[in-house]
């Protein structure tokens, strides 16, 4: 019998090896498709992803005055305008909008289609944006095309994310999360760098409060000296974008070619471990392991096969409505997400007005050139070194993210980093008088919120009250996180930097605006203006005024009718100069450091959202580990059981 059955496995092992030399693809499946080499992947994915959203921000200004993209035609008539800024917004808009929509939408259709068809779907539509973005020829083509690129970006966002828990080793899963968000630091670096030295000229933003402009047109009207205009279809904008698509190619045949393999082993036995360590003890950052927790682990680190589909975890995907319900009703998901939002709001306000600032500070003025070049080599070391800190710290020191446990450990971790943070950030906006303490303080601020990455995805996917629900759980906190994050602060934040800007209690009863009836100036009885004095005098720590002044009309009101300014003409030059002294706004100079202070305060929202997390995971830690005693004492007291068992 013995020789028989070895004869009968010998037979087989031959069928599975000729099987593989007829199907060459799968002949190196195991190795090709090993977690390293998927975490690889989708690093480069991401990396892609967020290198894109830079790319655009970097070619915005080349967009706004392209031929092609701005031409409108009436009646045979080509005419060339530069896009508003309403509608350089509405691109990022439209993009944003898609992303938040799509992520969802797909996640949905998980229990329809397989998640893998999913993802090549999505990486296909990604693609063929970028592809159409390169060759748009009108703002409409070019806002579908963007809309399609977010569309293909939310699609695999969330699935990517779970696939990555699911390669994971159980030791090291924070670290393999911190590796693939790690990319989102470094991709928009790149992009605004690339996108920027396509047009061979380095733009400078305007300055709000600069009282050298007399109009922000004249001021903004430099940007056509440096951005030519072309009716080519390649200008030198669109060649990244076309680039891009070319990249994410081998990435789409990578997912192509994959051939799922069902196995679920490996979340049975990783479930296993999980629930043994749970039980152990109520100590979150340090307990012991029991043998029959070690044996699991040890047969989960034996284990060659990593599921990659939510409907391999041996439960079906439940129906949308259930899940929904259940994600939704899920006071840890809740909590962890709320969090995630005031953190996600502050971070978009920043990355919008942190230039501004630094271009208006009173104090030390630097140029939007030399300001960008500092926050980009700040933000990426940084985000660099501290995601990496954060998810070192959380698998090697705290014992992992994994379970009850690990999501204690996560809230514990991202209230900590973020309360460092918030100091930080209140000494480099309030208490610095040059910007080499500004960016000293805001790249501590920085590196200990880029440590609370990895731990407050892991805490996204470790809240999810199943593990089937996982992507479905991402994809919510990818909407929530940006309807309620990124997408509306800048808006707020503007609102907000306008409304201290002209309408402080103190300087705006020093502001005086030209009536619309006397738009002709005298220039006999030009003097010292007493008004803009007043204004100049509330300038300091406490009042923060600074005089502001007026566009200048259209047109010059004469005799004869309107005619237009000439610098050159001296009549001229002395009522520009009379109106500059004359007519204008007492601003707050600090309005923009105010509104972004005011922001940040959210981040002590954040704080209390992720410790009632903690105390609510902790005491149910704590419940666990009781029933847990309960249920072995009997046993122990009765050894006649013992003995028959």
């Amino acid at each position: 019998v013995s020789d028989d059955q070895s004869n009968e496995g010998h037979q087989s092992s031959r069928k599975r090896s000729l099987s593989r030399i007829r199907n060459p693809l799968k002949l190196r499946h195991r190795a090709f498709y090993s977690p390293y080499v998927l975490l690889f992947t989708f690093m480069f994915l991401n990396f892609l992803t967020y290198f894109d959203r830079g790319l655009l921000a970097g070619v915005l200004p080349q967009i706004q005055v392209d031929a092609t993209i701005n031409s409108n035609r009436f009646k045979g008539n080509v005419q060339h305008e530069k896009l508003s800024q309403q509608k350089l917004g509405g691109l990022v808009s439209t993009f944003m909008g898609g992303y938040m929509i799509s992520a969802p939408v797909f996640a949905c259709s998980e229990s329809l289609i397989k998640s893998v068809n999913l993802i090549r779907v999505s990486i296909a539509l990604y693609v063929i944006g970028a592809i159409l973005t390169s060759l748009s020829s009108s703002y409409q083509f070019l806002l579908a095309a963007r809309t399609l690129v977010g569309i293909g970006q939310g699609g695999y966002a969330s699935f990517v994310t779970t696939i990555i828990d699911s390669i994971a080793p159980l030791q090291s899963r924070t670290m393999f999360l911190g590796a693939y968000f790690g990319m989102i630091v470094i991709g928009p670096a790149i992009g605004i760098v690339v996108g920027g030295s396509t047009s061979g000229s380095s733009l400078e933003l305007h300055d709000p409060l600069d009282s050298s402009k007399f109009s922000h047109d004249a001021a903004s009207d430099g940007v056509k000296s440096v951005c030519t205009s072309s009716d080519s279809p390649f200008a030198p904008w669109r060649i990244p974008f076309l680039l891009e698509a070319i990249a994410m190619l081998p990435v789409f045949f990578f997912m192509l070619l994959y051939s799922e393999r069902r196995q679920k082993k490996h979340f049975a036995r990783r479930q296993q471990y999980i629930d043994s360590i749970d039980k152990e003890s109520p100590d979150i950052i340090a307990h012991g392991v029991s043998p029959h927790a070690k044996a699991a682990l040890r047969d989960l680190q034996d284990s060659t096969t990593y599921d990659l589909t939510s409907d391999e975890n041996g439960k079906e995907v439940p129906r949308l409505k259930d899940a929904i319900m259940q994600l939704l009703s899920c006071k840890q998901f809740l909590l962890t997400t709320l969090g995630y939002c005031g953190l996600t709001f502050v971070f978009g306000a920043l990355a919008v007005y942190v230039l501004p600032f630094l271009s208006s500070h009173p104090v030390f003025p630097l140029k939007a050139s030399t300001s960008s070049m500092y926050l980009g080599c700040v933000t990426v070391i940084t985000g660099l070194l501290g995601t990496a800190a954060g998810s070192f710290i959380l698998d090697r020191l705290l014992g992992g993210s994994e379970g009850k446990h690990g999501l204690a450990r996560c809230h514990l971790l991202n209230s900590i980093c973020v309360l460092v943070a918030f100091p930080c950030g209140f000494f480099a906006f309030f208490l610095t008088n040059s910007y080499r303490a500004f960016f000293a303080f805001l790249a501590l601020a920085e590196f200990f919120v880029f440590m609370a990455t990895a731990p407050i995805n892991a805490a996204t996917l470790s809240s999810a009250p199943s593990m089937n629900v996982r992507t479905l759980a991402v994809s919510l906190s990818i909407f929530f996180i940006h309807c309620f994050g990124d997408f509306p602060s800048p808006i707020v934040v503007g609102g907000l930097i306008d409304k201290m800007t002209y309408r402080h209690s103190v300087c705006k009863q020093f502001s005086r605006q030209p009536s619309v009836n006397n738009t002709r100036l005298d220039t006999a009885s030009i003097e010292a203006p007493s008004i803009r004095e007043a204004c100049a005098s509330h300038h300091g720590l406490t009042y923060q005024c600074r005089w502001l002044p007026s566009n200048l009309p259209a047109e010059r009101q004469t005799h004869v009718g309107p005619v237009p300014w000439n610098p050159s003409m001296k009549e001229h030059r002395l009522e520009m100069q009379y109106f500059r002294d004359n007519y204008g706004r007492c601003v707050n100079v600090y309005s923009i450091r105010n509104s972004l202070m005011l922001v940040i305060i959210l981040w002590l929202i954040s704080i209390g959202f992720w410790m009632v997390a903690f105390f609510m995971v902790a005491k149910e830690i704590k419940k666990q580990c009781a029933d847990s005693k309960e249920e072995i004492e009997p046993s122990i007291e009765d050894p006649h059981r013992i003995v028959e068992t």
